[in-house]
């Protein structure tokens, strides 16, 4: 892992046995959690050889790259099954079922499971979901997604051609086909060889529910197979992602990372398979995949908003002419922006807390607002929706303060540079000094915020039971350094000094229709 960045293993795993003959490698980063994603893997060698510890390198950078991407605490389990001549189908398909059963018992939803595999692998991947195809109540056992790489459809195939650039060779596939088939019948059985399978019907059923992925070289033997049941499975309804790698050779995603010279290279088929899955999910998911998590982001931030903005023309009107009048001006707008967002924040947290849940797990934390604070609640108690009011208070007060201090500086200072008071222009001009002070305004907000809203998020998404804040702040700073903390402002500051200047305008808007005067400039 060294070569990966890393100098010591970020996640643990361990040997799991299922049975006297079926077992495997369990890897995951905190034991401790409920997982959001399980992959489910068979590791590809002709049925002849092969060993989950082999790939062990493999899934370990995987599953770092998925912890990336945003799952909050995903895991592998890679399968050992007995290999050919000692043991032939039905051994290594029984025993791909067996461990399709386990990972399904840990998540309870198998729609949380991404089964994949490699090669022969792969096969079994397939030979599995037509099977699972096959039962009266398919729906409730299909997996979430399926990724394969170079898959091997159809054992025993004249479409298996030999090329220049592949490692492997149609002869030993097909030596290898006949020992894992056991008998010649066998080998024109789909459950044996998937790629037979021409059911489009039958194909639909055993689909994943977000479809499958596949990724091979164009230079493999197995290519036009691969080619061929792509084709099918899109004739089928199903949803299918497809990378083939130009001079790319059999598993290339593998094979790359072992022996391409720099770490973007050896890294490049695991992203790309990552980034398909994403994708695919969302082609599957619509709209609702794009606006997934609105309900608590409305609901939240309206609270937050009509708190925000009437607080603080409680408070300013409370501190600058009842408690303080003879005051700065600037330190009655920072207290009273800092007294409004306090109270508003306590509205604005349970919602903040669930959407955080609903947008940062694969599948979904829960479908809607109810169902999620539901389930916070039962889990972890109405606390549970409030372990980060502390950070959120820490990102939002300063934010808000920065925000209404500087709006009111910023516009007394544009009045003055026009060189009339604010009473000689209309409402229209008023609210257009308004809007240009909202956005100077959004720039410090953006500034100023963003490094613990960026800490917000991972502890609504990674924060452990029991783990006090001040614990888990240190934790996660300790994984993404200062540099971390600062990942996404350029895109933070177009989008908040667009959206504050926008609610300025809005708010004054308001106002002005109500017989009241713009905000500032007085």
């Amino acid at each position: 892992m060294l070569r990966h960045g890393y100098t010591k293993c970020p996640m643990a795993w361990r040997e799991i046995t299922l049975s006297k003959r079926t077992g495997g490698l369990w890897l995951a980063f905190d034991d401790t959690q409920d997982v959001d994603l399980i992959v489910y893997y068979c590791h590809g060698g002709g049925f002849s050889m092969g060993s989950s510890y082999f790939y062990l390198e493999f899934l370990l950078a995987w599953l770092s790259l998925l912890k990336d991407s945003g799952y909050r605490n995903p895991a592998i389990f890679a399968l050992e099954y007995d290999l050919v001549p000692e043991a032939q189908f039905p051994t290594q398909l029984e025993q791909t079922v067996t461990g399709y059963e386990h990972v399904c018992s840990i998540t309870g939803d198998p729609s949380r499971v991404c089964v994949s595999g490699d090669s022969a692998g792969a096969t079994l991947v397939l030979s599995l979901l037509l099977v699972i195809g096959q039962l009266s109540d398919y729906d409730k056992h299909r997996p979430g997604f399926a990724s394969l790489i170079s898959p091997w459809p159809t054992l025993f195939s004249t479409s298996n051609r030999d090329t220049r650039s592949d490692f492997l060779n149609a002869e030993s596939l097909h030596l290898y086909g006949r020992q894992y088939a056991g008998g010649k019948n066998n080998l024109n059985d789909p459950i044996v060889s998937p790629g037979l399978c021409k059911d489009v019907n039958r194909w639909s059923n055993a689909s994943p529910r977000a479809g499958f992925c596949f990724m091979y070289g164009s230079e493999e033997v197995l290519g036009p197979e691969i080619r061929s049941l792509v084709a099918l499975l899109r004739k089928s309804g199903c949803s299918v992602g497809v990378r083939e790698e130009a001079g790319g050779i059999h598993a290339w995603p593998v094979a790359a990372l072992f022996l391409a010279g720099s770490k973007s290279a050896r890294l490049k088929g695991l992203k790309d398979l990552t980034k398909m899955a994403w994708r695919s999910i969302y082609a599957k998911e619509g709209l609702r995949g794009v606006f997934f998590g609105w309900s608590p982001t409305f609901v939240g931030y309206s609270f937050q908003g009509a708190g925000k903005y009437g607080f603080y023309e409680v408070f300013k009107y409370l501190y600058g002419d009842k408690m303080f009048p003879n005051a700065n001006k600037t330190i009655v707008y920072l207290g009273a922006s800092a007294s409004a967002e306090f109270l508003a924040d306590i509205a604005l947290c349970p919602f903040e807390a669930v959407k955080v849940r609903m947008q940062t797990t694969l599948p979904p934390y829960a479908n809607g607002l109810r169902e999620g604070m539901n389930k916070v609640t039962a889990k972890e108690g109405v606390a549970g929706l409030y372990k980060g009011l502390t950070p959120l208070w820490g990102r939002q007060i300063p934010y808000t303060m920065v925000k209404f201090a500087t709006f009111e500086t910023t516009v007394n200072e544009i009045y003055k540079s026009l060189g009339k008071p604010k009473e000689s222009y209309n409402a229209l001009q008023q609210t257009g000094v308004s809007f240009l002070g909202g956005y100077i305004a959004g720039i410090g907000c953006a500034v100023i915020s963003h490094p613990a809203d960026v800490m917000v998020s991972k502890l609504n998404a990674d924060r452990q039971p029991g783990e006090s804040g001040g614990k888990a702040m240190s934790r996660i700073y300790g994984n993404i350094g200062f540099k971390g903390l600062w990942n996404g402002l350029p895109v933070r500051i177009a989008m908040i000094g667009t959206l504050t200047a926008f609610q300025w305008l809005i708010y004054d808007t308001f106002k002005v229709s109500l017989g009241l005067p713009t905000t500032g400039g007085h």
